[in-house]
């Protein structure tokens, strides 16, 4: 169980920077560029959500499938982070 708890606390953590990557990136973008960014990152949201609860199927509800869930999800929520840090304006130029 430890480990699911980490996967958990990690996840939180990352959802945290997600949501400021996120806020900072459309405080850059004009009313058109916001509503764009919404609807992408509304849906990659649901993605996630399909992905991370897909992923535990592979192991029939067995004690590893929380773990499963948690991984796909962490992973996915890194990944999405680095998309948006990406496409941050840069400062000190």
């Amino acid at each position: 169980m430890g480990a699911n708890r980490e996967l958990s606390v990690l996840g939180q953590i990352r959802d945290q920077e997600l949501l400021n990557n996120y806020l900072r990136l459309s405080a850059a973008l004009d009313e058109k560029g916001k509503r764009t960014l919404l609807a992408e990152q509304t849906a990659w949201l649901k993605l996630r959500e399909k992905k991370s609860r897909d992923a535990p199927s592979a192991y029939q509800g067995g004690t590893i499938a929380p773990a499963a869930y948690g991984r796909v999800y962490l992973e996915m929520t890194v990944g999405r982070n680095k998309v948006l840090a990406a496409r941050l304006p840069h400062s000190g130029k």
